[in-house]
């Protein structure tokens, strides 16, 4: 809808900041244009190692600024945040089931 934000995916927070960078940019000139809706994005490094552990805002207003975060302080894999606990529950039902009652047969006959 003209006007509103603009959302993009923001899931590959693995890349360089550059690679990231420019997979936004695509996205932005693809639903707005080249102008890309007058959105930046612009890398806020920390250091020259780490990842990049946010791109924000998301969605972002036309006119604003796209912000990727990039340093040592990188996200703990959840695995390592906390444990991963599995379980499983089994559950057995037996049923008995009994022959259905018979009526009783009568037997008319001659004699």
């Amino acid at each position: 809808m003209p006007g509103s934000p603009i959302k993009y995916d923001a899931s590959r927070i693995g890349q360089a900041p550059a690679d990231m960078e420019a997979y936004i940019e695509e996205q932005l000139v693809s639903q707005c244009g080249r102008d890309a809706c007058g959105v930046r994005v612009v890398p806020q490094l920390q250091g020259d190692q780490g990842c990049i552990s946010k791109v924000a805002p998301n969605p972002v207003p036309r006119g604003g600024t796209v912000v990727i975060y990039h340093g040592p302080d990188c996200p703990e894999p959840i695995s390592a945040v906390r444990p991963v606990t599995t379980s499983t529950t089994t559950t057995t039902t037996t049923t008995t089931t009994r022959p259905a009652p018979t009526a009783p047969t009568t037997t008319t006959g001659s004699r």
